[in-house]
């Protein structure tokens, strides 16, 4: 198969947000405010680490991505986030500054995730190695361009595809031209509203919808499962309940992907689903709350046990809506 002959898509996702934070002392800063560990990143080269700002609580306030960009000896971090919450990140992060050597930069840039449609077939595992070979090519493509500040493969999933970060300025369509050639035979552009439907059929949250600040916790947001997590860095903030969890506890809920069986449903918001309204099960028995959804595709926080193989429903104004759920794909075989 030749990749560079598929279609693939790029999304503008232009509600988040970048800011960069530079200076000699902020890899040992920002190490002791995430739960991954920022010595992953390599001192001698770009990379992109998911992660989660907690509070005290061990809850999260903020999922963030953090790009390493080597300069001068030294690495600058660029951190993406949701673009509602950036003011408040960067005002929680100036708390701890005190006298370290950190600086905490604004610059105009935009995000764009680039998904080739392989990553949406259920054989891309069987496919891996092309993939990889044909994502690689494109980001060796993407390193030659001036005004684009870095393009990785999104660590989170494979079937995210490719995550770039580029100047406001830069011109999409001439980026594309570059990348691909010719890229009207094999490139589409698709609203936003898109990328996050398919991300909720993948099961995988992001920004302050999907993670209500200050009301939930990394793993049952799945931080273990998304490589957002360390448990062998040491401490940062909100460390202890993660870890104890982690190592004692049992992670009854999580963040799962809801499908509703309403066709009526597949607007893209309407009717509007209260976020936090309570998820019951076949048996009647409450078994999570409802996050948010893009026409038929959603999240819930769900009990694992109490929901899967289960018809579920949620009642507001007068009307019932049923929905199912499933065990991520890329979940640990030997989860529940």
């Amino acid at each position: 198969m030749r990749f560079h002959n598929l279609l693939y898509t790029l999304y503008r996702l232009n509600n988040r947000g970048v800011f960069k934070i530079s200076g000699i002392d902020n890899s040992a800063f920002l190490q002791g405010l995430i739960t991954n560990d920022v010595n992953l990143l390599s001192n001698n080269s770009k990379g992109v680490l998911p992660a989660f700002v907690l509070n005290s609580q061990g809850r999260v306030l903020y999922d963030i991505l953090i790009y390493s960009i080597p300069k001068e000896n030294q690495l600058e971090f660029y951190i993406e986030c949701d673009l509602s919450q950036l003011v408040n990140l960067k005002s929680y992060i100036l708390k701890f500054k005190m006298r370290k050597k950190i600086d905490i930069l604004d610059e105009t840039l935009n995000v764009l995730g680039y998904i080739p449609k392989i990553c949406q077939e259920s054989n891309i595992q069987k496919l891996k190695i092309d993939y990889l070979n044909y994502a690689t090519s494109v980001v060796k493509k993407c390193d030659s361009i001036s005004d684009i500040i870095t393009t990785q493969f999104d660590p989170r999933s494979l079937k995210l595809g490719l995550r770039m970060i580029i100047k406001a300025e830069l011109d999409i369509a001439k980026l594309l031209n570059n990348i691909s050639k010719p890229f009207d035979k094999d490139f589409e552009m698709l609203p936003i509203s898109q990328y996050t439907s398919y991300r909720y059929r993948l099961g995988i949250g992001e920004g302050s919808i999907d993670h209500p600040v200050g009301q939930c916790l990394p793993l049952e947001s799945n931080a273990d499962y998304l490589n957002s997590v360390s448990f062998t860095k040491g401490c940062y903030i909100g460390q202890e309940l993660t870890s104890r969890t982690y190592h004692t506890g049992v992670i009854r809920k999580r963040l799962m992907p809801i499908v509703l069986e309403d066709n009526s449903l597949s607007d893209i918001n309407q009717p509007t689903i209260p976020q936090g309204i309570d998820m019951y099960n076949q048996n009647g028995k409450k078994c999570g709350v409802f996050r948010n959804r893009i026409g038929k595709y959603g999240l819930g926080l769900l009990k694992i046990q109490e929901s899967l193989d289960k018809k579920l429903h949620i009642k507001f104004d007068n009307r019932e809506i049923t929905m199912t759920t499933h065990k991520p794909e890329w979940w640990p075989a030997n989860d529940i």
